[in-house]
């Protein structure tokens, strides 16, 4: 594992400024029904990120790399259309 110290503070920054957009998508309301979907997108992201940065899949083979990122997108989906349509 190669990281240096920047693109580990760079990355953790990012993951902060997600949350706090998670919490403010939140607490505003301003987009109904939806907010839960761009949460879940946001959700979805900053599990790249960690998958990327962290779990070095950046260094796994090609197809691993799009595996996992798959799957993190298919569950965040799964997720909000449960939410959104699931009653």
């Amino acid at each position: 594992m190669n990281l240096t110290n920047r693109s580990i503070n760079l990355t953790f920054g990012l993951l902060v400024l997600a949350t706090a957009a998670s919490f403010a998508v939140a607490d505003s309301g301003a987009i109904g029904r939806f907010s839960f979907a761009v949460i879940m997108l946001i959700t979805a992201i900053k599990a790249a990120m960690i998958l990327h940065t962290f779990m070095e899949v950046r260094e796994t083979a090609p197809g691993v790399r799009v595996f996992f990122l798959v799957w993190v997108g298919g569950v965040a989906t799964m997720i909000a259309v449960f939410h959104l349509f699931g009653g």
